[in-house]
């Protein structure tokens, strides 16, 4: 309704966008300008993983979204991460037979989701689920226990941190499952949901991040 009562601007540039406008709220100079990267990963070290699809670089503008997304009301921001990777699951996925049978957010802890108001990787996932035609699971799983930060950890830390800390809510039957989360890093996070998932039937586990960090120089 926004978009016929006043135009739509540029989160970036604060150009006006074109009279009828349609995905990320982005004009085609600052989508460009993004920090993309190859969109495929290997996982290699994530034997739980069957394809690691993340396509931009955890990095300035970027960055700034995903911080926004998960501390702050970065509504639009979240929003936009998930078109931004939608766009990018559409060519890579063109068939929709390929495709997994649903989307699972990772899920948060009921003390940080009390604290936030809101799961980033849910709002990251609902643009996806509009744009590929893939219900979203929201109770496939739960955080078992409340965990710490993963930011400030190396990756060791990160692993033991998250150990067993997923439970499946789902007996699976060997359906292909993609988990959706906004960064990716070690890997920690998505690799514990996967074999949690996996552990309860599922088939195989495909994870779609919006972002992926570099390691540390």
């Amino acid at each position: 309704m926004l978009g016929y009562l006043m135009d739509l601007i540029c989160i970036l540039c604060a150009v006006r966008l074109p009279p009828g406008h349609s995905g990320p709220q982005l004009c085609r100079y600052c989508v460009e300008a993004l920090p993309w990267r190859d969109y495929e990963a290997d996982t290699d070290s994530a034997p739980d993983i069957h394809r690691l699809i993340a396509p931009l670089t955890y990095d300035g503008f970027t960055a700034d979204w995903v911080v926004r997304a998960k501390h702050q009301s970065g509504m639009i921001e979240a929003r936009v991460l998930g078109e931004l990777l939608a766009l990018v699951l559409l060519e890579t996925y063109p068939d929709p037979d390929d495709r997994p049978a649903c989307l699972v957010p990772v899920p948060l802890s009921w003390q940080r989701l009390l604290m936030r108001g809101h799961n980033q990787a849910t709002l990251i996932a609902e643009p996806i689920r509009r744009a590929l035609q893939i219900p979203i699971r929201h109770n496939a799983a739960r955080r078992s226990r409340h965990t710490g930060i993963q930011p400030g950890r190396h990756a060791g830390q990160r692993h033991r941190n998250v150990h067993n800390a997923f439970r499946s809510r789902w007996h699976w039957r060997g359906e292909p499952l993609a988990i959706i989360d906004d960064v990716f890093t070690s890997g920690a996070t998505v690799s514990a949901l996967a074999r949690c998932l996996r552990e309860a039937g599922a088939g195989d586990i495909h994870v779609w991040c919006a972002t992926r960090a570099l390691p540390p120089a």
